[in-house]
C-alpha cells in the first residue's frame, strides 16, 4: 500500500486523496483497490466505528465506499503533509474539527475511534513492557516465562501492528493511546 494524505474538500463534500508522489483527486467509488483495503483496515482496527459505519450504509449499493469516506472525514480532515495512511496500512487518526464537536453520537464511535489492537492479554503485557524499555530477558523474569516466548510476543505484536521494529512498537502504542 502506498503512503495517502486526506482531507476535506474546501466545501467540505469530497473526501481528497494525495498520494505519495504528489498526485491529488477525491476519493471515488471507482477507486476500489483503495477503498477495500481502507475498508478491511476500518473493520480489523475500529471494529464499533466499522459497526456504526455498517449500520448507516449497510444497505447501501456503494456501502464500502461510502463508510471509507465517513471515516475518513471524520479522522483525516485535514491537510497537513503527513501521511494519514502509511505504507503498512497504518492509520494516522487526526482531531478533525467538526462543526458537531461534542454532540454528534457518532463521537468516539466513528471519529477519534477506540482502537482495537487484536492483540491477546499476554501480547498487551509484553507491550507495556516493552514500553517501559526492558531487555527481553527482564519480560521474561518479570512475566515468568521464557526470552523465546518473549521474541515469539514480541514478532506477534509487530505483525499485528504493522511495524517491524522496537521504535515502530513503542511509537505506534504513543500515537494511539495503548500506554
Amino acid at each position: 500500500m502506498n503512503e495517502f494524505e486526506f482531507f476535506s474538500s474546501q466545501d467540505g463534500k469530497d473526501l481528497m486523496v494525495q498520494t505519495n508522489v504528489g498526485a491529488c483527486s477525491p476519493l471515488t467509488g471507482a477507486d476500489h483497490d483503495l477503498i477495500q483495503s481502507l475498508y478491511n483496515k476500518i473493520a480489523e482496527t475500529y471494529p464499533e466505528s466499522f459497526q456504526a459505519l455498517f449500520s448507516l450504509y449497510g444497505e447501501r449499493a456503494n456501502y464500502k465506499f461510502l463508510m471509507v469516506r465517513r471515516f475518513g472525514k471524520c479522522n483525516f480532515g485535514l491537510y497537513d503533509n503527513k501521511p494519514d495512511v502509511k505504507y503498512a496500512g497504518e492509520f494516522n487518526l487526526e482531531f478533525v474539527n467538526c462543526p458537531l464537536r461534542g454532540e454528534c453520537k457518532w463521537e468516539h464511535t466513528i471519529c477519534l475511534p477506540k482502537f482495537n489492537t487484536s492483540l491477546s492479554d499476554r501480547e498487551m503485557e509484553v507491550l507495556k513492557l516493552i514500553c517501559e524499555n526492558l531487555e527481553d530477558s527482564q519480560i521474561a523474569d518479570r512475566l515468568f516465562i521464557s526470552v523465546f516466548t518473549v521474541n515469539n510476543h514480541r514478532r506477534s505484536i509487530e505483525r499485528k501492528l504493522g511495524v517491524n521494529n522496537k521504535l515502530g512498537v513503542l511509537k505506534y502504542a504513543k500515537d494511539n493511546a495503548i500506554i
